[in-house]
């Protein structure tokens, strides 16, 4: 009994580690993980290192053409860059082992595409360097659903169609059933009367 109380606590830490990871492990984050077509929007990357890994000193972010930057916000400690290629990058601060640093930027999107990847490259103090690209495994590239304002104007007139149709539905069914309950008793009043009517006739 205890052998198997001893597994069932093991396996329930397993899950547990796979579920919810602690904070300190290696992560990169970006929200919101929607943008409008043509709408100026603040993307914000929180990049965060294991607590056994080397410092990073530097994060870069490629992004797609049809993605303009608009504005770097600067951040304390860091230098911020980014020019006429699809780079942008922060520099010259330190992500320390089992921490996490927020960058955030301005950015308009155009085009057709309806979604975008976002790599992005941890360069450690020593050189080194984590890849989230797709590259390596369960290291994906940062994603962001790209959508279209009528897209958004149809979802928010559904919705108003929905909630003034609501009162009408509660009307509905309130008719309905007071229908039943009509039907029940007028049910209940000629079983009554029937057996009324026998019990005088005898």
């Amino acid at each position: 009994m205890q052998a198997m109380r001893k597994i069932f606590s093991f396996l329930f830490a397993v899950l547990i580690f796979f579920l919810f990871p602690t904070a300190t492990s290696a992560a990169v984050r970006l929200t919101p993980t929607e943008i409008v077509i043509g709408e100026v929007t603040k993307l914000t990357m929180l990049s965060s290192t294991d607590k056994d890994s080397e410092p990073v000193g530097e994060v870069r972010l490629t992004i797609p053409a049809n993605i303009e930057i608009v504005a770097m916000q600067e951040k304390q400690g860091w230098r911020s860059r980014s020019g006429e290629t699809t780079e942008v990058a922060w520099s010259g601060g330190t992500i320390a082992p089992g921490t996490f640093e927020e960058f955030s930027f301005l950015v308009r999107a155009s085009g057709n595409v309806r979604s975008i990847e976002i790599p992005v490259l941890q360069v450690h103090k020593k050189g080194s360097v984590t890849k989230w690209t797709g590259e390596e495994e369960n290291r994906p590239p940062l994603g962001i659903k790209v959508i279209d304002r009528s897209t958004i104007d149809r979802l928010q007139e559904e919705v108003r169609e929905m909630t003034l149709a609501q009162p009408i539905l509660n009307v509905g069914m309130m008719r309905t059933t007071l229908n039943t309950w009509i039907s029940l008793a007028g049910v209940a009043l000629g079983g009554t009367a029937l057996y009324l009517f026998r019990k005088g006739r005898r």
